[in-house]
């Protein structure tokens, strides 16, 4: 396949398979001290008992829980709102009223929805059920069009990686462009972040946590003890875990039979049996660790071969739910992606997250920030954190500063590493916080990484107002290179437009605490499908005086563009007819338009040229 990138003196093969090699090391120690990080904070919170999936029951029961959690912290704040705030006018608390009213009924939905398509007589079903065995092992959320990841054309795919390698335009002004070709790949990473399978990521900290070294210390004890480590081994990878984890200690016989039976369901399977098998010692703690890590990958890896790009998760994000952060790069190139993953749909704890919308302070995270989506904040800046854990934050910078360093490092003096962010629905949420982050603490993501455009499908309210308008300031200053935060919309995705967003207009006279004052961040692209023109929101900035002209570009004519269209629809690689019908039914299409197969879908029928204002 050839490579694609934008480099003169383009290194050696020698030189990049060294560079490769160095940065998936460097990356799974780091991904290894946060599994350890989250096995010590599984024990801080749970005791000795060690993590394992659990059962439907059992997940049912914890699905409850955290609704009855969700109900009474949401309506006690509800509650503390209506009658003891002095801030708040009739009109405000009767907002805040309704918004907790509507949140409690719509996760009582979810509830019910999750309880359903988990049980073992709906997996049952739909596995024997055509769309199950076309499915294969891809997740229920981009099911919709079993084929997805042949969906990208050898073409489409190096037209993307080759603009993403090269420098923006410093003369873009008041123009900006929406990449097609980039928004295609980038949307193909996020829908691949669900393939990762859940249970063998459990067993990786399960094997970790029943090897801690700290099970018989008190727990004052232990969390001073692992203070001491994290202060030491924060900055190196592989240490903290080192320290933590009795990591050459002889694995037990159970979890080497469970670590070969996750390895060979996966494409990993020879080289389970040479490391649990055919050494001349005992799988050691950190040989079921490996082995359970690369079973958990098999659809991605195989995407990313497909590709010539390289993948690494690198953070569990302070949490055994399904959400994680991975790292895409291009080693023959020279950008890299973070990409988030989003809301299970049928994952019940992922909705709460989605429903918790109360505002948390966050300007000591993120300067000039002021309140931001609990929710997502607790996800990459959580507050409690077990002592020696790294705030998942501190794990995604180091993970920029590592691959960017060292793709640097074989190239020209000078050379910037273009650095982008993906995610879609929870994922979207957390990137855009993430890439917030990025913007406005620039040295933590180190000196040779270049900050690029953000790619969110299906993206949430996340800030206030007050935040939005720091996030503007810092992203559209007249001296800097243009860069974007697009939020990209499929029809009426029950994620994308579900809660409340006056705060994205500076019209509504609203209290700044009020709860339906939430507001997205970066520039909205409404999709639509040819003659009609995709609408626009976000781009007239008026505390800025800026007003963007918005256009979506490709490398691909239009004519192109509609081939390409037709010889996919005729290879059977879009989705079916009935689910573009169904996405028109009310509350039932909002769920639908809100999968990646969709997006695609919709993106693959866009008008390329100007977009028009949102009504």
């Amino acid at each position: 396949m050839p490579t694609a990138g934008r480099i003169s003196t383009q290194p050696s093969d020698d030189d990049i398979q060294a560079a490769t090699r160095k940065i998936r090391d460097a990356l799974r120690q780091l991904r290894f001290d946060d599994m350890a990080a989250l096995a010590l904070k599984q024990q801080n919170e749970e005791g000795p008992v060690v993590v394992a999936t659990p059962s439907w029951s059992r997940q049912t029961f914890l699905s409850f829980k955290s609704y009855l959690m969700f109900l009474v912290m949401t309506w006690a704040r509800a509650f503390k709102s209506i009658f003891f705030s002095m801030k708040l006018d009739f009109g405000d608390r009767l907002s805040v009223f309704a918004f907790a009213l509507g949140a409690s009924v719509v996760l009582f939905i979810f509830f019910w929805w999750c309880l359903i398509t988990t049980s073992p007589l709906v997996e049952w079903l739909y596995r024997m059920s055509r769309l199950g065995r076309e499915g294969g092992n891809i997740d229920w959320v981009n099911n919709m069009n079993p084929k997805i990841y042949k969906n990208l054309t050898h073409e489409q795919s190096v037209a993307a990686r080759s603009k993403m390698g090269q420098p923006p335009d410093p003369n873009a002004g008041n123009q900006r462009v929406f990449d097609l070709d980039v928004a295609r790949l980038l949307l193909q990473m996020s829908a691949l972040m669900y393939e990762r399978s859940h249970p063998d990521t459990v067993l990786a900290v399960q094997t970790m946590q029943r090897s801690l070294d700290v099970p018989s210390l008190a727990l004052d004890t232990a969390r001073r003890r692992a203070v001491e480590l994290a202060e030491k081994a924060t900055n190196i990878p592989g240490r903290l875990y080192k320290q933590l984890v009795r990591h050459n200690d002889q694995a037990p016989p159970d979890e080497v039979r469970s670590a070969t039976r996750a390895a060979n369901a996966s494409n990993h399977a020879e080289a389970a049996t040479h490391l649990l098998h055919d050494g001349s010692s005992p799988p050691t703690v950190m040989d079921i660790v490996k082995v359970a890590d690369e079973a958990s990958r098999g659809i991605i890896d195989t995407w990313a071969s497909a590709y010539g790009v390289m993948f690494e998760p690198v953070s569990e994000l302070a949490s055994l739910s399904k959400a994680y952060c991975s790292v895409f790069w291009d080693p023959n190139s020279t950008w890299m992606v973070v990409a988030f993953k989003g809301t299970e749909l049928r994952w019940f704890e992922e909705w709460t997250t989605n429903f918790t919308a109360t505002f948390s302070d966050m300007s000591r995270e993120i300067p000039t920030f002021h309140y931001a989506h609990e929710g997502f904040k607790e996800r990459l800046f959580p507050k409690n954190v077990s002592q020696g854990e790294r705030k998942p934050w501190d794990t995604i910078a180091a993970s920029i500063r590592l691959v960017t360093e060292e793709l640097a490092s074989i190239r020209p003096p000078g050379t910037l590493i273009d650095v982008w962010f993906t995610g879609h629905s929870l994922g979207s949420g957390m990137g855009c916080l993430a890439y917030a982050k990025a913007l406005l603490s620039r040295a933590e993501i180190g000196p040779h990484a270049r900050l690029r455009d953000a790619y969110m499908f299906a993206a949430p309210v996340v800030v206030d107002v007050a935040s939005r308008h720091a996030f503007n300031t810092a992203i559209y200053p007249q001296n800097e290179i243009p860069r974007t935060l697009w939020r990209i919309i499929n029809r009426n995705d029950a994620v994308a437009t579900g809660l409340p967003a006056f705060g994205d207009s500076d019209k509504y006279p609203f209290d700044p605490d009020n709860l339906f004052f939430f507001s997205h961040i970066g520039i909205g692209l409404h999709l639509k499908s040819s003659p009609s023109q995709t609408l626009v929101e976000g781009h007239r900035i008026t505390q800025n005086n800026l007003d963007f002209r918005v256009q979506i570009g490709s490398s691909f004519t239009a004519d192109e563009l509609r081939q390409q269209r037709s010889l996919a629809e005729k290879q059977g690689l879009t989705i079916r007819w009935m689910y573009s019908v169904l996405q028109n039914i009310p509350l039932v299409g909002r769920l639908l338009a809100h999968a990646p197969p969709n997006y695609l879908d919709q993106m693959d029928k866009l008008v390329l040229g100007d977009c028009v204002d949102k009504p």
